[in-house]
């Protein structure tokens, strides 16, 4: 399947639906940023932001424990804008914000 037949969950209008085809993690940092933090000290005078390696792993194990799999139907119920998104998926209703529905890529039916 090509990937110009994906798109985000956020991009379905209210009655569509679409079958869940690909959980996307997180963007991640630019490689020679995270290895120069990891091989240098820390220094205690200011803040620093430490940076984990799972890769949006814990959320895509919190949305598989929802029921988002690869292959599952899902129906748009409600998309307004600045508001949560409620979908319909596997006989009940469940809302997501924007920011995880933009990683949920889908295809339309």
């Amino acid at each position: 399947m090509s990937e110009k037949h994906l798109i985000p969950l956020a991009f379905l209008a209210p009655g569509e639906s679409a079958i869940l085809r690909e959980i996307r993690g997180i963007r991640h940092h630019p490689l020679g940023e995270a290895q120069a933090c990891a091989k240098r000290p820390m220094r205690l005078r200011g803040r620093r932001h430490l940076l984990t390696a799972d890769k949006g792993h814990r959320m895509e194990h919190r949305l598989k424990s929802m029921g988002f799999f690869p292959g599952t139907r899902i129906e748009m119920i409600r998309n307004d804008p600045a508001k949560p998104l409620v979908i319909g998926i596997r006989d009940c209703r469940l809302c997501i914000g924007r920011g995880i529905a933009m990683r949920l890529m889908v295809e339309r039916e």
